[in-house]
Order: structure tokens, then sequence, then C-alpha cells
């Protein structure tokens, strides 16, 4: 449920003789989009292709201008093979691959993840514009985020400044992938994960409607990981037995923060109580009384508005 390493799309640069016959050919030989260059990358995910025409000073100049941009949804090797088995592969005079781009997930002091990093791998932090200005695939970005991974990722959810090293790319995305619990860690000052026990009380029965609305949204935020879940009973009062669902999860985020999800995950917008969710933290039940004068604030303030 917690994705902490992913990959960027990755980069095309081709040099061509006829630039309009060959945009013509991206366009309807493959699912692919003409794309603003300086939007590009906020419209692209993991495995798609970035593609760009550039012009070049001389051959053998690594400073170039861009003169046009595609977005092609395939992903980059693939592409690439089908686009030099083509018949258009003679109007191309030149193609390379950018760099390799790495994704990481974190959340608290990003400059101090960013820097252990470099510590453990080497490298320069250096600005966006050196990704985009970089013709050499040897080079590796790793850019940090506090967003979810499961979703597209555009610049400004990105920390500003990268990390940029050479090396094996597959390699060095292992082990940071094998090492991201520890960077989480100290983006978050190595404070320990909590372990909670989420308990869904349902008097009409509907327990697999609120199971799945619930883990949707920990899944869509990434929010931890469940470690177990089983059918429980509770004793809200003496000989009264209640049936609940019991779900237990590692999360990084503090309880209170996941109680309040949960609470606004309690009601309809009108207001309806459809079901209870409570939650424990060390075997006490964490308050939602804070939550309840939030709740009633704001539903005053509406009003009042109205």
């Amino acid at each position: 449920m917690v994705s902490l390493i992913r990959s960027g799309s990755r980069a095309i640069y081709i040099t061509t003789s006829d630039r309009e016959r060959l945009s013509d050919f991206l366009l309807t030989s493959f699912k692919s989009e003409r794309v603003d260059s300086k939007k590009i990358l906020d419209e692209s995910t993991e495995y798609q292709t970035v593609v760009f025409f550039i012009n070049r000073e001389t051959p053998e100049s690594s400073i170039f201008s861009i003169s046009d941009s595609f977005l092609v949804y395939e992903e980059a090797l693939a592409f690439t093979c089908e686009l030099m088995s083509s018949e258009s592969r003679d109007k191309i005079l030149s193609i390379k691959s950018g760099p390799h781009m790495i994704i990481m997930r974190s959340v608290g002091d990003l400059d101090k993840v960013l820097k252990r990093i470099q510590d453990d791998f080497g490298g320069d932090i250096v600005p966006y514009e050196n990704y985009l200005g970089e013709l050499s695939s040897d080079y590796i970005f790793i850019g940090l985020t506090e967003k979810p991974l499961n979703r597209r990722i555009i610049l400004s959810d990105l920390k500003p400044g990268y990390l940029r090293l050479d090396g094996d790319f597959g390699i060095i995305k292992r082990d940071l992938g094998m090492h991201a619990l520890k960077y989480l860690n100290i983006g978050i000052g190595n404070k320990d994960w909590h372990e909670v026990e989420i308990r869904i009380y349902d008097k009409y029965g509907a327990y697999k409607l609120h199971y799945d609305r619930m883990m949707e949204v920990l899944e869509d935020l990434e929010l931890g990981l469940v470690l177990g879940e089983s059918w429980s009973k509770d004793y809200p009062k003496a000989l009264l037995a209640v049936e609940i669902y019991r779900v237990r999860l590692l999360t990084f985020r503090e309880p209170t923060r996941i109680k309040k999800l949960l609470f606004g995950l309690e009601y309809l917008p009108d207001g309806t109580r459809i079901v209870d969710y409570d939650l424990y933290f060390n075997n006490e039940k964490v308050d939602k009384l804070q939550y309840q004068i939030e709740l009633i604030f704001m539903l005053n303030r509406s009003c009042t508005v109205l």
C-alpha cells in the first residue's frame, strides 16, 4: 500500500532531415500527441515516452534547442524499436535516449533526505533545467516528492533540486528500493511507525461497502501497510455482542490524522452518519471529540454563508 520509488518517463531526442513528415508519421502511426515542451513532463507517466525534435549547432555539439515535442503512449524501448524498423527511419539523422529519472516518495525534511542519498551514492544537486538540457543517457536524476506515487506526478509536486549521478541505473534503483524505508524514516526524523487497529461497526451489515470505501482511500493516499484483518466481536454493554471487522494498519502518519480521515468517511455530504470507524492505538481508543467539534463548526459556517 506504500510505493516509495518508481521511474519517470524516458526522453528520446531526435534530429531529423524532414521534421514535418516525421511529425506526421509519429502522430498517425503511434498513439501520440503533440504537447508543449514546457508542459510535457507534467502530462507524461512512467510507461510513456517523451520525444523531442532538436536542432544542434553542429552534429557533435551538446548544445541544442527543442523544435517540437510529442508524448507517445508507449514504453521507450518498444517505441524506439518500432520507429527504427519503420520506413521513416531514413528521415532520422540521429536518435539518443535522455537520462533516467527516479522519483522517490518521502515526507518531512526532504532536504535532509536528498543530502543523505547524496552521501550514500554521490552526485551533484542540480536544478530541473539540467534534466531537460542533458543528452547523455549515462546520467540518473533522482527527484523527491511527498505525493503518492500511484498517480501522475507533475513538476510542482517535486522538490526543487535533483540529485544527478552517473552509474548503472538498474543497480542504483535496486539499492534505493532496498533502503527506501530508511530514507523515509530520515525525513520524518527517525520516528517510530504506528500500528493502529481500525474497527468497523455497521448496524445495517454493509461491511464490505464500508471496508472497500476505507481501503480505497488508504491505498490511494498510500498511508501504510495492512498487517492483518479479521472478524471479531465487541461488547459495548454487558452480554451484548456486536459484530465488527478489524483491520490492523502500520502507518508513518500520526494516529490522529488517520482518525480525522476515518471520521470524514463516516458521513455523507448531507451530514448523515452511515458507519462507525473506531481507531485504537496502544489499546486505547483515539478520541473523536475534536473532529465532531470541527464538523459542527464547518456545518454552522456553511449555514451562516447560506
